[in-house]
């Protein structure tokens, strides 16, 4: 999953791999790793919500990810994109 939005006057590229689950923020300035596939947590959760965190310019960006309780890995998520706690963008993907 890709989904891009702007922070400031630069544009940020949130990448997820489906598979893997490896999440990152891609930059003008590079990349910023936010899930690694080796790490077990990112297998594994009881939780219905997972939070990923970077700081890019001077600014907090905050990803969340809303998976649902019943059949999780049969429907869509919510992903919810925040810039210095401002709601920015919306998006579903599985």
């Amino acid at each position: 999953m890709r989904v891009t939005f702007t922070v400031g006057t630069s544009s940020v590229e949130f990448y997820r791999n489906w598979f893997t689950g490896r999440a990152s923020f891609c930059t003008k300035s590079g990349e910023v790793l936010l899930q690694s596939a080796l790490n077990p947590a990112t297998h594994f959760s009881l939780s219905p919500t997972k939070t990923w965190n970077a700081a890019y310019e001077g600014r907090q960006l905050r990803v969340e990810k809303i998976r649902p309780l019943m059949f999780a890995g049969l429907r869509k998520s919510k992903y919810r994109f925040f810039v210095d706690h401002e709601l920015v963008e919306e998006h579903m993907d599985y």
